[in-house]
């Protein structure tokens, strides 16, 4: 299918659907439902102008195809003029690379099962304290709480540092939510300040790197981010102290938000699904299914973005460099 062209929008594609009408963030279903059978490629000309893949085959395309659909100018629609660049996030292989294989080890299997019981501990402490009270909301009193307690283990973070990084994220999220763009910019600038602190502080005094996610990115071999630097030279220690704060900002504010949302959506789910609870209490051996359903159905990121790099067609639509392109993972799950 050929664009159709809008005169008065100097040959721009017209605007074939409209995020932000009202009714769609409460059911985005409908919506994406619409596109996959009317049109599964199509332009928007809302927040500057974007395209949307909303089949499953074409989502894992654009997903899966860094030379054709890049990250490295921004992941997200509408662009975040906040973002700036984060590893791993905001960069193409091989340079992305780099940065997972020092963060990966922290997630190891046997790393994770670690953290199991301290997780398990967390969560039984808001349920008795929600019991205790009759009554609790399953974002801000169990969900929120306990995806931030998780995370700060996950990361090592010191408790009183937690807290407080909990806070500005969460005031992040929901300034993004609402498209607020100051305060979007003052709470990234604060967590950008609290991700420096610790990591100077582990620069100060690193941890074992297959332990810490914070350790093993300052453990990166300088000469291996050239990629970074205008000259082309390694960057300085203080520079990789940077990219690493840049890291670890991320690493909170993902770690919290999107967990926090799929255990409250799961929680909604299971409360208004009796019969499910009762077998999954009856069949515990289910969980595992049953977690990866609940992910897929109530996908807590609704989707992100990638920039056209190169000439391309998909779904019989051309798009041209530059276009920035939505991955709508809720449509295609």
């Amino acid at each position: 299918m050929e664009p159709r062209l809008d005169s008065s929008d100097h040959g721009q594609p017209a605007s074939e659907f409209d995020p932000t009408a009202p009714g769609v963030d409460a059911d985005p279903h409908s919506m994406y439902r619409d596109l996959r059978e009317r049109c599964p490629v199509a332009h928007s000309s809302a927040h500057g102008g974007f395209w949307a893949v909303t089949t499953r085959k074409d989502v894992e395309r654009v997903a899966s195809e860094p030379e054709t659909f890049s990250s490295a100018q921004g992941i997200i629609v509408p662009r975040n003029r906040a973002s700036g660049r984060r590893p791993p996030l905001h960069f193409d292989p091989p340079e992305h690379s780099v940065f997972r294989a020092a963060i990966n080890p922290a997630f190891r299997k046997d790393r994770l099962a670690r953290l199991e019981p301290i997780v398990a501990e967390g969560a039984a402490r808001l349920v008795t304290k929600a019991v205790a009270a009759g009554e609790a909301d399953a974002f801000v009193d169990l969900a929120s709480p306990l995806a931030a307690t998780s995370v700060g283990h996950l990361l090592n973070l010191p408790d009183e540092l937690r807290d407080t990084f909990t806070h500005h994220a969460s005031a992040f999220e929901h300034a993004q939510f609402r498209f607020d763009a100051e305060t979007v910019e003052a709470e990234n600038l604060v967590l950008y300040d609290l991700s420096r602190r610790f990591v100077a502080e582990r620069a100060a005094d690193p941890a074992d790197p297959d332990e810490d996610v914070t350790s093993g990115l300052l453990a990166i071999d300088p000469a291996k981010l050239t990629f970074l630097t205008v000259d082309g030279s390694a960057p300085t220690r203080d520079a990789l102290v940077e990219i690493t704060a840049g890291s670890i900002r991320q690493l909170v504010v993902a770690g919290h938000g999107a967990p926090a949302l799929v255990l409250a959506n799961a929680i909604r789910h299971l409360a208004l699904d009796g019969e499910l609870q009762d077998r999954a209490r009856r069949q515990p051996e289910i969980m595992p299914d049953l977690v990866e359903e609940l992910l897929r159905l109530h996908t807590p990121n609704q989707g992100f973005a990638r920039t056209v790099v190169r000439p391309t067609t998909i779904g019989g639509r051309q798009l041209p460099v530059g276009a920035m392109v939505a991955i709508p993972y809720t449509a295609a799950n």
